[in-house]
């Protein structure tokens, strides 16, 4: 088998992919992992400096943010992982 079958096999063979998968190289794919790394530097500062800095009850706004997060957090492992 000649190097250029072998690429074309294994380019016809990721053409063939399911529609939930994501490619790596796919620009969703992209804004999703550079979304996440901004909401985990985020949480990397942000957490840190209320447990030490602020009072419990910061309002409803403050805890709608940190559950939305979390979310975004959850649906990161299922999109990862799927």
């Amino acid at each position: 088998m000649s190097i250029q079958s072998h690429i074309t096999t294994v380019h016809s063979e990721t053409e063939k992919v399911s529609w939930f998968v994501l490619r790596q190289q796919s620009r969703f794919r992209t804004v999703w992992n550079l979304m996440m790394t901004g909401l985990l530097l985020i949480t990397a500062i942000w957490v840190p400096f209320m447990i030490a800095f602020l009072d419990d009850n910061l309002g409803i706004f403050v805890d709608i943010l940190n559950y939305l997060i979390d979310f975004c957090f959850a649906a990161d492992i299922v999109i990862t992982f799927l």
